[in-house]
C-alpha cells in the first residue's frame, strides 16, 4: 500500500467541489516544500543554522591559524552530514543551540533574517487565489515564514492567522463557526507574521529550552478538529513528515494504517517521487 498521491486532474476537481459546496473545502497541509524557492529546504535550513553556529564557535576567522580552519571545515562537514539525519529535525537543532547559547542567540533576529528575502512564489500565489475564490477551509502550516499571508493580502483574499496565541484566548468552536466562511490560515511552529491587529505566537517549537515541544492541548484540538471529518479532503503539500515530536503522533492517533480512516488524504509531491516522504510517515499511512 502506497502512501496516496494525487494528480493535478484529481486536484483541479476537489477545488471546484470544495467552491460549490463549503462543507467539502479542502484543509491543506503545507511543509517547506510548499515555501521554496523563497524558503530554503529543511536540510539547507538546517546546515545554515548549525553552520553559522560552529562558526561563531570557532570565532573570527582572521585570526584562524591553518590548523584552526582544517578543524573547522571539518566540524562542517561533520554538521553537514548530521543535518541528513531524518532525526534531527529542526526543531530539535535549534533548541539545542539555543539551550546551549542562551542570550548570545538572537532567535527572533536568526528567523527574521532567515525569512527577510522570502517572496511570494507560485505556489503561494496559486493557493492565495483558491482562497479568493473559496475553495479552501483550512491551511495547517509546518512553516514559520509569512509568504502565504503577504500572497492573500496581494489578491485582497480573506483570510484570518490562528496560531497558539488565538487558540488559548478563544474556544474551539469559535474558529470552528468561522472556518466555512474565512479561511484560516495556522502556522502550528509558530509565525514570524506580524500585524497591527494581533499578537501572533513565534517561532516556538524550535527555540524551546527542551529538545521537543508537543502541542499545546488546545493547538492539538485545533488541528484534530481540521483533519478528523472524513467528507472533507485533506491534502499535503511539500511535507516530508518529520515532525516526529508534534504532528506525527497527532496523525498516527488518526489510526490512518487503516484504509477506511485515509480514503480522503491526498499527498502531493515533487516528481511523483515518494523518496520526498519519511519512512515515519509511510509507517502512519501503512505505506511500504
Amino acid at each position: 500500500m502506497d502512501v496516496p498521491e494525487l494528480f493535478p486532474v484529481d486536484l483541479a476537481k476537489i477545488f471546484i467541489d470544495g467552491a460549490k459546496d463549503p462543507s467539502k473545502r479542502p484543509v491543506l497541509i503545507l511543509g517547506a516544500g510548499a515555501s521554496i524557492p523563497s524558503l530554503p529546504s529543511a536540510y539547507n535550513l538546517k546546515a545554515q543554522i548549525a553552520s553559522n553556529a560552529v562558526k561563531r564557535a570557532f570565532g573570527s576567522e582572521s585570526s584562524m591559524t591553518e590548523n584552526d580552519k582544517k578543524e573547522l571545515n571539518d566540524a562542517l562537514q561533520i554538521v553537514r552530514e548530521m543535518c541528513a539525519e531524518e532525526h534531527i529535525t529542526l526543531e530539535v537543532l535549534v533548541s539545542l543551540i539555543t539551550f546551549r547559547s542562551g542570550d548570545k542567540l538572537d532567535t527572533d533576529a536568526m528567523w527574521q533574517s532567515l525569512c527577510e528575502d522570502c517572496a511570494v512564489n507560485e505556489f503561494s500565489h496559486m493557493i492565495a487565489l483558491l482562497v479568493k475564490l473559496g475553495c479552501i477551509d483550512r491551511i495547517l502550516t509546518s512553516n514559520f515564514d509569512h509568504v502565504l499571508e503577504e500572497a492573500c493580502s496581494n489578491v485582497d483574499a480573506a483570510y484570518e492567522v490562528v496560531s497558539n496565541v488565538q487558540l488559548e484566548e478563544n474556544e474551539l468552536n469559535t474558529f470552528a463557526n468561522k472556518s466555512s466562511s474565512v479561511t484560516q490560515i495556522c502556522p502550528f511552529h509558530g509565525t514570524t507574521f506580524k500585524d497591527e491587529h494581533s499578537d501572533y505566537t513565534g517561532p516556538f517549537t524550535a527555540t524551546a529550552t527542551g529538545l521537543a515541544k508537543p502541542f499545546s492541548k488546545r493547538m492539538a484540538e485545533y488541528i484534530e478538529d481540521s483533519v478528523s471529518d472524513r467528507n472533507r479532503p485533506i491534502l499535503i503539500f511539500g511535507y516530508s513528515g518529520c515532525d516526529h515530536f508534534d504532528l506525527n503522533p497527532l496523525l498516527s492517533s488518526l489510526k490512518l494504517e487503516h484504509e477506511e480512516n485515509r480514503g480522503n488524504f491526498g499527498w502531493c509531491i515533487h516528481s511523483g517521487n515518494q523518496n520526498y516522504v519519511s519512512q515515519a510517515i509511510k509507517n502512519i499511512f501503512g505505506a511500504t
